[in-house]
């Protein structure tokens, strides 16, 4: 930082030498602040790395994503088990001139269709089962909504 010229200009000017020691001991002394905080840095890190912050806390909510994957994991096998068990009870597909290509990839849609929302409607089993009251509310209003929708459709 050189010193502004008024202060130059002044019969006490300094002579360019010393203008050069003084920045020189500037930059010094710069230099020597960035090393402390440099070290100041490292040493923050080294104690934030060393003492995890909460390690019941952590321990506990991986033990509570492991027991909710193994109920979900649970819940989807007895589902498509259950899945499979519709297949069999259930009567033939309503017929479709099957012999036509588009006949045929409408049943298709259809049967497609119809896993999809045994899917849909399990999955929101299983997020009613983990959701809170508010929401669980929430989804039998838009349920009960959606209902009167489609026998209004119906009619």
């Amino acid at each position: 930082v050189r010193l502004p010229s008024r202060i130059l200009d002044s019969p006490f000017r300094m002579n360019q030498q010393t203008q050069d020691d003084l920045d020189a001991l500037r930059n010094i002394e710069q230099r020597e602040r960035n090393k402390d905080f440099i070290v100041q840095n490292q040493i923050h890190r080294e104690k934030r790395r060393s003492v995890p912050r909460h390690p019941e806390s952590h321990k506990l909510s991986h033990d509570v994503a492991r027991i909710n994957k193994s109920i979900l994991k649970k819940e989807y096998k007895s589902f498509f088990s259950e899945l499979s068990d519709h297949e069999e009870e259930e009567a033939p597909p309503q017929s479709f001139p099957t012999n036509s290509i588009a006949g045929f990839q409408a049943a298709l849609l259809i049967e497609s269709m119809k896993i999809q929302l045994r899917q849909n409607q399990h999955l929101k089993k299983l997020r009613l089962k983990f959701a809170s009251k508010y929401e669980r509310e929430n989804y039998y209003h838009k349920l009960e909504l959606q209902r009167r929708q489609t026998l209004m459709d119906i009619q």
